[in-house]
This record gives C-alpha cells, structure tokens and sequence, in this order.
C-alpha cells in the first residue's frame, strides 16, 4: 500500500493536494489514526479518473502498479470445510491435539495458499496453539486452575444452573479461536507448534468449525 507521501514522491503533486482527496473521498483510501493508507489499484484509478494533462501524462508513462500488489477477488475462495465433533469423555475437562484433524480439513479444501479459522462454537471452550510436549499441557491446565479456581463465588454462578463462571474464565484466558496460514495445501506450522482444542465444561459433544479462504 502507499502513503500520501509515497505519492507525492511519485507524482511531484503536492503532499496537501493528495489529503484534500483522501479527505473529500475523491480518492479511495483507508484512514490510520491522522495517515492515510492507499491500495495501488485505488491509486490507479484515481489517475485514470484525472482529465489534466499532469495526471494523463503521470499515467501513460510512470504508473506501474506490480501484479503481486494487487488482490485478484475473483479468485479468492471460501469454503466451511469441516466441522469437528469433540467429545472429552467423561471428564469435564480436556485438553485434545487437533492438528491432525485441521490438516485433514486444509488438505480435502483444495485451497493452497490461504488462511484456515479454527472456530469453537462454545464459550466455554477454547483452541490455541501450543508446544507439542504435552508435559507443558498438564502445566496450563494447572496455571488454569489457579487463575480461575472452581468453588469460588463468581456472580455467574447465581444465576446460571450449570454454574460453570470458571469454565468460561479459563476458556477466555486460552484465547478462543485461532487463524493459521496455508502454504502449499497444508497448515504453516513449525516444527513443535501444535494445535490444541481445550475444554472446561465437557461430559457432551461440542463442535470446532473450520473455514478456509484462499486461492
């Protein structure tokens, strides 16, 4: 993307003229905190748009907007490719590897260079993304437990007949969901990073939805 110097610096247009139309909206541009960001191909239609002779002859001769700056939406996909079926037994808390699920769910997409959103329908369970030894599970699910101790008294609990306040607490400090990205077909991970769902309030089936958007 260019800033309004950028194109001042590319145009020999003033630095003034080019907020006059950000501001005014005559040129396409998003808005960070007192700075302006602008797309190339937004860049490039203002131009084209532009009837004087600076403009046409800045257009016919300098603008060159590279193919890898431009977002080509016609080909971007969105697929809901899987829905995973977890169910943590007879434990009311569980922490399960899914990478191995995910992965599965990127390949049979067909997508290969995107992102996959890994997207629990519950609040009182969360996915994150860990090392893969699985002593450090046993170590967050004890930090867990601190944190957000059961037996406390949490005003949830007063009006909620699961009384499961420390359920949801724990899944909020997990981090809720997570996005990966796809390189090649599959899951652009490290070498230990894994990918965990994390239950709080289990003993029935919960369900991780996978979206995948990409090309």
């Amino acid at each position: 993307m260019y800033t309004l110097q950028d194109l001042a610096d590319k145009t020999g247009i003033g630095l003034q003229t080019w907020r006059k139309y950000a501001a005014s909206g005559e040129l396409k541009a998003s808005k960070v905190g007192r700075s302006y960001l602008v797309w190339p191909h937004n860049f490039e239609e203002f131009i084209k748009s532009r009837n004087s002779g600076v403009y046409k002859r800045f257009y016919l001769y300098n603008v060159r907007v590279p193919k890898r700056e431009v977002i080509r939406l016609s080909r971007i996909q969105e697929r809901i490719v899987a829905v995973i079926l977890v169910n943590p037994g007879s434990t009311q808390r569980e922490i399960v590897d899914i990478t191995g699920q995910v992965a599965d769910a990127v390949r049979e997409s067909g997508i290969r260079d995107g992102i996959a959103l890994v997207f629990p329908h519950h609040t009182s369970s969360a996915v994150y993304i860990s090392d893969s030894d699985r002593s450090l599970t046993g170590d967050f699910t004890t930090i867990l437990s601190e944190l957000a101790p059961e037996g406390r008294e949490y005003a949830h609990d007063l009006t909620d007949y699961k009384k499961n306040a420390h359920g949801h607490i724990r899944a909020s400090i997990a981090g809720h969901h997570i996005t990966i990205p796809i390189t090649g077909g599959r899951p652009d991970l490290g070498v230990y990073q894994t990918i965990y769902y994390a239950e709080f309030d289990g003993m029935r089936e919960k369900e991780i939805v996978i979206k995948i958007v990409g090309e």
